[in-house]
């Protein structure tokens, strides 16, 4: 794993005026800020407020990545093994192919961990 790891911490008010960047930090060094979140103004020339949710959204990133993880490692099609294991009717195993029921969580861990 080479991100830092969760919880992260929203570090300001999400409706802070001035149009102030909002910060993210890492919670077992509340000092450190891992992130920012800057909002803008909407065509109305009020803040825009897709920044709190974006803002939620990091923040909530390493707690939704172990949550696919663990969701992928309790796949019931494939034991958590990513991998297809139907057993044929002649009492083998069909080809070495990914599991269907579980590809998609893979795939999106993988865009998460991968460099």
């Amino acid at each position: 794993m080479s991100h830092t790891p969760g919880p992260w911490l929203l570090g300001g008010a999400l409706d802070s005026p001035g149009m102030i960047p909002v910060p993210i930090f890492d919670s077992a060094k509340s000092e450190r800020c891992i992130a920012q979140v800057y909002p803008w103004l909407g065509a109305d020339g009020n803040p825009d407020t897709q920044h709190n949710a974006n803002a939620r959204l990091i923040a909530a990133a390493p707690d939704l990545l172990e949550l696919a993880e663990q969701y992928a490692s309790e796949c019931g099609e494939c034991n958590g093994s990513g991998r297809d294991i139907t057993l044929l009717d002649n009492g083998e195993y069909g080809p070495d192919i990914d599991c269907e029921a579980c590809a998609d969580i893979r795939a999106v861990i993988a865009q998460a961990t991968q460099p």
